[in-house]
């Protein structure tokens, strides 16, 4: 787990840090106590407690692809998930499981390759995470289904990856 502390860090790389993944040019003014790049669950786990220990909130962010940039928070703690990408299927089901940082263009060619298709978004370069969060309504969703309706409920309320999906034919 990497923590880039915004009063240690070397600013260009703090600056890189917290713009990583952002595409629009309307950047809020908003600097977080520290980003954290998570890669597993236990960092997630590990960047909520020092949240709490900081007295402080957490914002989240898979790919970065969000117009308002939802996860630049002052003083908060930015758990950056981008470089946390874990991609599996279930052959017999056609289940997916992702982490949130998965693109929509690595899930396509993923599951292309296997002649499956799940609806993605606009952009290869969206994260699963954000887009599933803002409704999943991408390519060809009216034709077949939009990607939080393919969203399989857990069984346990708990996994340790973002959720499984259900792939469709081509």
């Amino acid at each position: 787990m990497d923590v880039i502390w915004r009063d240690e860090a070397d600013e260009a790389d703090y600056e890189a840090a917290r713009l990583r993944g952002i595409f629009t040019k309307d950047i809020p003014p908003y600097y977080p106590l520290a980003i954290i790049h998570a890669r597993t669950t236990t960092d997630v786990i590990k960047t909520i407690e020092l949240a709490k220990q900081k007295g402080c909130q957490v914002a989240v962010r898979a790919g970065g692809h969000s117009h308002p940039v939802w996860s630049l928070h002052p003083n908060s703690i930015l758990l950056d998930l981008g470089y946390w990408k874990e991609l599996d299927i279930d052959n017999d089901t056609n289940i997916v499981r992702a982490t949130p940082a998965v693109t929509s263009g690595e899930i396509s060619k993923y599951l292309n390759k296997r002649g499956l298709f799940f609806t993605t978004a606009h952009h290869p370069d969206v994260g699963l995470g954000g887009y599933l969060l803002q409704g999943g309504s991408g390519w060809n969703y009216r034709v077949r289904i939009s990607a939080s309706g393919a969203l399989v409920p857990f069984a346990n309320g708990y996994r340790d990856w973002a959720g499984p999906v259900k792939a469709l034919q081509l």
